[in-house]
């Protein structure tokens, strides 16, 4: 797929630079090492824009974010992210950072204002503590911090940017606390921006927040422990500089109908039972609620699919289906797939009948077909295939917009729809599998023969109430073992071997390794359990019974005759027999299937047997794990995913804009005295040189402007002039004998009285080119001039000084001197090469003062003088700002040349203006009456200036080709530019070319046009 980038906003506005073709190909395709800056091979750092974030206000609402799990810490831990305050609060009261629900726990940072703050709270015990940190720390309103707190023993140290501003005593031991929630559920006083929430403990990431979906009330938790969060009264909001998890390391967007009135109608009619449709989704609707739907009383034209009371249901012409439950699939992301005979969801297949389907009205989404019965659902992909043919593939973009695939275009619906970023995961994880404690169970197909057993396994509990089977073979007259309310027991032959041991209590939220033995020569067994993270086995019990009865039964995991069924995670198993490893699982092959490897290599594979929630919810778990893998950013859904966490690739489908680059340029100003000039003296002769200069016209130039080079009006000496008079650039090359080889009729840039038209915005390189015997003119590297100069010396013997914007008499370049300087012109660089030797160069990278650095090294620096209105106004910054929401457009181009309409005022070459509120125009000549632009109120482009206009109809997001009446035809000019992309990752960006693959010699020279 290509994404089309707006020329007009990324090199016409005030005529900004982009850097070289390569290296502006590798800078997007490298990712962004901090997450808030590019590097930028061409100047400063480029900064993310527009990151989100969470605005958390306090006050009335109570802002807080509560944990999906409570975190204990007992040993050191830390915590930071990123903040940006609007208000401090006050010496009593202020923003808090961390708190559990009783408040017996929480701090924060807050004060009068940033030279007078405090870091107070109940931290270890709920005594309150304060302590005046103004001696160490200052802080500004709306400046992004880094903050960071390390609490250890009685201690907190706290970091400003990853500074150590000091460490103070807390007095009592601060490593003992219970945590719930991001902020507090307290009404307090200050208002911030916070991301990048993260709470570290024992050196292990418990939770880490980036706030970065950008809607929504899920909040959720990269660590891999899966503690997302749920947003409470804070609202969604941006900040520039902030670290950017999605355009770091990616995301998944997922359209959302959060207030339950969005609609997007496919324009698809279900007229044939031979479809196949794809859906992935998050659901969070409510009874009669519709992911789609389209509702007729006629039976043939029903195709529905919505929440019946606790059932997902879909209807056919021939009648209801009940799939999955909605608390199998509430609240995480599932498939639904449905063909002519069967319906498929979490897993789950049914058989259904679409004979006879014969639809009058377009196929909606989140809506029934009147746009009633909305529901509140995330929606990351839906596609339809249709007799064979894939008609609709739409995913996520940004906006509340999907991405159709098979047209290439953004579709848009009705209602508060937007768009949550589910952010990827870069903590290694390992695959576990999850039993509900309802009905899962795995057959390991291998049964005990008669020998020494060791069983293995670690587990992690849902519950510990009632009977939670670990493992068993035979039901009682086997053997099993279990946890009963909150107890151990190891039973064989119809006997306990242990009962009821709280040796080590088990408790849910724990991982456990367990290890049983049994002894076949003395029927004795032991049995072992220790905390995943320690390195000692401890043991809960012992016993000796005869030998169990296998009855050639198989080991099962998770139940014990179709009762005590497990409720919790396995995160490994392992059976030794005669001290051969028999049966081992590590779950992390045939993920998602009804079917577990043996890794021991003896086939003993485990088949996946019963829950009510099937395969998804059985394996939708992950655990971090340094020995694991990164995993897709859709983690978030039941690990069916596709689409990968792709490394090295900048996300530009992420919220954030992007100034491209930094640079600073000069600007001249036309009736106003001054110029710049090189202190170089150029001697006659006749070699050869090269002068070349990159400005950008910012108005017409009548009489007689120069650009660059000496003028001598005597003509007893030579000179050489890239001149501007009359609606024309050229050269005025004038031998040292008089004769004048190049001019006005005979040395044009361009060659038509409307010079200037296709030119204004645009940053222009004028080249001129002594070769042996012959003087060429270039415009943008492509030549346009070549005048023969045999025997010609063209040497500046008459002025000391090389003159840039300056339209002089004779003399030392001096204001008293000059008449009008040149017109209302931007230089961005200039440099001239003598021989082959070059004698100076400038970029005009110092931004302010009078001085010019010559970047040649030969040490001709410049100098800039000024008349009335000084220096200040002559500097400003050029560079290029990539909007967040560029994506909206599948092309923007640069230009528009309307032609042959009878109203000849409207016969120009329009340039992109600024984006305004969201819109886009295009103006002639910078003159705001004479513009191309979307009329809303009468749903049309229209063509205007101040006598008169013509107009297309049509809803397009950007004005259509051809003839919009009058006889006047519009057609986009081919200054653009295109990014290729794969899904959401840049992967090259060029100069437009309608095959987008190869580039002519004339578009490899506008890329050093438009590429800097």
């Amino acid at each position: 797929m290509s994404l089309w980038l707006n020329l007009g906003q990324l090199a016409t506005r005030a005529g900004r630079l982009l850097p070289s073709f390569t290296d502006i190909t590798s800078w997007l395709t490298t990712p962004t090492a901090d997450g808030e800056t590019l590097a930028n091979p061409q100047g400063a750092d480029a900064t993310l824009t527009d990151v989100n974030c969470l605005q958390y206000t306090e006050g009335g609402d109570i802002d807080h974010i509560p944990l999906t799990n409570v975190i204990t810490t007992s040993n050191a831990w830390e915590l930071e992210f990123d903040i940006n305050w609007s208000d401090f609060g006050n010496p009593f009261s202020g923003v808090s950072f961390i708190s559990n629900a009783d408040q017996s726990r929480w701090f924060r940072i807050n004060g009068s204002d940033g030279n007078n703050l405090f870091i107070e709270g109940k931290i270890g015990t709920t005594l309150f503590r304060e302590f005046d940190i103004s001696a160490d720390v200052t802080l500004s309103l709306n400046v992004t911090y880094r903050i960071k707190t390390v609490w250890s023993g009685t201690s907190v140290a706290l970091y400003v940017d990853g500074v150590l501003k000091n460490t103070y005593n807390w007095v009592n031991n601060v490593e003992s606390n219970t945590f719930s929630s991001l902020g507090r559920p307290a009404a307090t006083n200050g208002t911030a921006k916070i991301a990048n929430w993260k709470l570290t403990h024992n050196g292990v990431v418990e939770v880490h927040l980036p706030l970065q979906e950008g809607s929504g009330t899920k909040a959720y938790d990269v660590s891999g422990n899966g503690n997302h969060g749920v947003i409470v009264n804070s609202t969604w909001t941006t900040e520039d500089g902030i670290e950017s998890w999605n355009h770091q390391y990616g995301f998944t967007p997922a359209v959302s109908s959060p207030v339950n009135d969005g609609s997007v109608n496919t324009g698809v009619r279900i007229d044939s039972a031979n479809i196949v449709l794809k859906a992935r989704f998050l659901w969070r609707g409510d009874n009669q609620d519709y992911l789609f739907g389209i509702y007729n009383a006629t039976a043939s034209q029903r195709f529905l699919f919505y929440q019946n009371n606790t059932q997902m249901r879909l209807v056919t012409p021939n009648g209801g289906h009940d799939l999955e439950t909605v608390a199998c699939i509430q609240n995480k992301f599932v498939d639904l797939e449905i063909t002519s005979t069967s319906a498929t969801l979490n897993g789950v297949s049914t058989q259904i009948d679409l004979t006879g389907v014969s639809q009058t009205a377009d196929l909606r989404i989140f809506s029934n077909n009147v746009g009633t019965a909305n529901a509140d659902c995330d929606i990351q992909s839906f596609s339809i295939v249709k007799d064979g043919t894939l008609v609709i593939d739409y995913v996520s973009a940004q906006a509340g917009k999907f991405y159709d695939r098979v047209s290439n275009s953004l579709v848009s619906g009705t209602g508060s729809l937007v768009t949550n970023n589910i952010p990827a995961l870069n903590t290694k994880t390992k695959q576990v599998i999850d039993f509900d404690g309802v009905a899962d169970e795995v057959g390991t197909n291998y049964t005990p023969t008669g020998s020494d057993l060791v069983i293995d396994a670690r587990v992690k509990f849902d519950s510990v109430t009632s009977q939670r089977t670990l493992w068993s073979c035979n039901a009682n007259a086997g053997f099993w073992f279990r946890v009963e309310n909150g107890s151990w027991d190891l039973y064989s032959r119809n006997a306990f071997i242990i009962e009821n041991s709280t040796v080590i209590t088990p408790e849910v939220g724990k991982t456990y390794d367990t290890r049983v033995e049994y002894n076949y020569s003395t029927d004795d067994w032991i049995a072992r359990v220790k905390l995943s993270t320690d390195s000692t086995y401890t043991t809960i019990g012992t016993g000796n019974r005869l030998a169990p009865i296998i009855n050639f039964e198989p080991v099962l995991l998770g139940q014990k005759g179709s009762s005590g069924y497990f409720d919790g995670q396995y995160h490994s198993f392992k059976l030794t027999e005669g001290g051969v490893t028999q049966v081992e699982y590590d779950f992390q092959n045939d993920i998602g299937t009804e079917f577990i490897t043996d890794i021991s290599g003896n086939g003993n594979g485990g088949i996946i047997a019963g829950g009510a929630c099937g395969l998804g919810l059985f394996w939708g778990q992950r655990i971090p794990d340094s020995a694991g893998s990164i995993v897709s950013a859709n983690y978030a859904i039941e690990n069916g995913s596709t689409i990968i966490n792709p490394a090295g690739f900048v996300h530009n489908g992420s919220e954030c804009g992007v100034k491209l680059q930094k640079a600073t340029k000069l600007n001249f100003y036309e009736g106003v005295t001054g110029i710049a000039y090189a202190p170089v003296t150029l001697t006659a002769g006749t070699y050869d040189f090269e002068m070349e200069i990159t400005i950008t016209h910012r108005a017409d130039h009548e009489d007689y402007k120069s650009f660059f080079g000496g003028w001598n009006v005597g003509g007893t000496n030579g000179c050489v002039t890239i001149h501007a008079s009359n609606n024309m650039v050229y050269l005025i090359a004038k031998a040292t004998d008089g004769t004048v080889v190049a001019g006005s009729s005979n040395g044009r840039f361009t060659n038509t009285t409307a010079v200037f038209e296709g030119l204004f915005g645009i940053p222009t390189t004028y080249t001129v080119k002594r070769v042996g015997n012959t003087l060429k003119g270039f415009r943008d590297g492509v030549e346009q001039f070549s005048r023969d100069c045999t025997g010609k010396s063209f040497g500046h013997t008459f002025l000391n000084h090389y003159p840039i914007g300056y339209n002089g008499t004779g003399g030392t370049p001096d204001n008293s001197t000059v008449g009008t300087t040149v017109g209302d012109i931007t230089y961005h660089r200039v440099r001239y090469t003598e021989g082959t030797s070059r004698d100076f160069e400038y970029n005009f990278s110092e931004a302010s003062g009078n001085s010019l650095n010559d970047l040649s090294g030969n040490g001709n620096h410049g100098v800039v003088t000024s008349g009335a209105e000084g220096l200040v106004t002559r500097w400003s910054d050029s560079y290029i700002e990539y909007p967040a929401d560029l994506h909206q457009y599948s092309f923007i181009p640069a230009q528009l040349i309307v032609t042959n309409c009878t109203d000849t005022s409207l016969n120009h070459t329009y340039t992109i203006e600024d984006t305004q509120n969201g819109k886009l125009r295009w103006v002639f000549n910078g003159d705001a009456s004479t513009k191309i632009y979307f009329n809303t109120g009468s749903n049309r482009w229209t063509i205007q200036d101040s006598g008169g206009s013509v107009t297309k109809v049509g809803d397009t997001e950007l004005p259509a080709e051809g003839s919009y009446g009058n006889g006047a035809v519009l057609a986009y000019s081919n200054h653009g530019l295109f990014l290729s992309t794969t899904e959401i990752n840049i992967t090259k960006l060029a100069q437009y070319d309608t095959d987008e693959t190869t580039l002519t010699s004339t578009e490899k020279a506008n890329n050093e046009r438009y590429f800097g």
